[in-house]
């Protein structure tokens, strides 16, 4: 069935097709979808993810309040246990959720999540092409004076890759526009006015974008440092087993293996997709548009 035939079997629901020409990016889509939107409040979502039935009433319940400008939901991943790849990316990201909602509520959320969101409409900003909402849409209603918080109840469902590759393809396609775009609205950085937000930026955002030079930088000056206490010693070869750890998690990328070798080899794949991100930016080759990956698909 294609789209024009399922509106035309629910009328009931008042749906709108609008086709944007050209593959432009999904930021500008929504800069230009969102012109044509006359609700009070906007609801977001990615092609390859599933609501639960009651996840939109508790996004907009939280709307009741007038300071709140964003609302993100709960992505969770249905295929956790599938293969090494999707286990350890489901790991990361339920530990990034309970940070989300430490930080929701004690100030506001550094970032939300593009599979399920909402925006106040008249709050919404147009974004750049390479940025993207989930990253930026917080810290933008948070500048301008308003909330954004996190909505554990409004709870979408999606696919972890199950493919390093298409993995670390998606890791390089997310960090695009590093390493300038973590100084996009720089007034985030003034804790003096914005506290413990800029405080958990810092800490989950922009410190997380800079791995990949505080990993070298930690084992050369380690490295300088043997010999001269114990402690050094065995901080040392520790880091140097953790790299190996990861080696040989490499190696058995395509094999069942023990957490023990995977997860060091996820966590430096990451730092490695920091390093081809940039060198996209310098190079002028970061695009906005994704290529998708088959493995997270419904």
């Amino acid at each position: 069935m294609t789209q024009s035939q399922y509106i035309q079997n629910h009328n009931e629901l008042n749906l709108k097709l609008y086709i944007v020409k050209g593959r432009v990016g999904k930021t500008i889509v929504q800069n230009q979808a969102r012109k044509i939107c006359s609700g009070e409040i906007i609801a977001f979502s990615d092609a390859n993810s599933l609501w639960k039935d009651d996840s939109l009433y508790w996004l907009i319940s939280r709307f009741k309040d007038k300071k709140i400008g964003y609302i993100s939901g709960n992505l969770q991943y249905i295929n956790s246990s599938i293969d090494n790849t999707s286990y350890a990316e489901s790991s990361y990201w339920n530990f990034d959720l309970k940070i989300r909602e430490m930080e929701s509520s004690i100030s506001n959320i550094v970032g939300g999540n593009g599979s399920i969101y909402a925006i106040r409409n008249e709050y919404y900003i147009d974004l750049p092409p390479l940025l993207s909402h989930d990253g930026f849409m917080p810290t933008k209603m948070v500048i301008n004076g308003y909330n954004a918080k996190s909505e554990p109840m409004a709870i979408a469902f999606e696919k972890a890759s199950e493919d390093s590759n298409d993995e670390f393809q998606r890791k390089i396609r997310m960090q695009r526009g590093q390493p300038f775009k973590k100084y996009y609205d720089i007034k985030k950085f003034n804790v003096f006015k914005y506290g413990w937000f800029t405080y958990f930026y810092i800490g989950h955002k922009y410190l997380k974008y800079l791995l990949y030079l505080f990993h070298p930088v930690l084992l050369i000056v380690n490295y300088v440092l043997l010999g001269i206490n114990i402690f050094y010693d065995i901080t040392f070869y520790m880091q140097l087993l953790f790299y190996f750890f990861a080696l040989v998690g490499y190696f058995l990328r395509n094999k069942e293996t023990s957490v023990l070798f995977y997860l060091p080899y996820h966590y430096c794949l990451t730092i490695v997709a920091q390093v081809f991100s940039i060198k996209n930016t310098l190079l002028g080759k970061s695009k906005a548009t994704w290529e998708k990956s088959k493995t997270t698909r419904q």
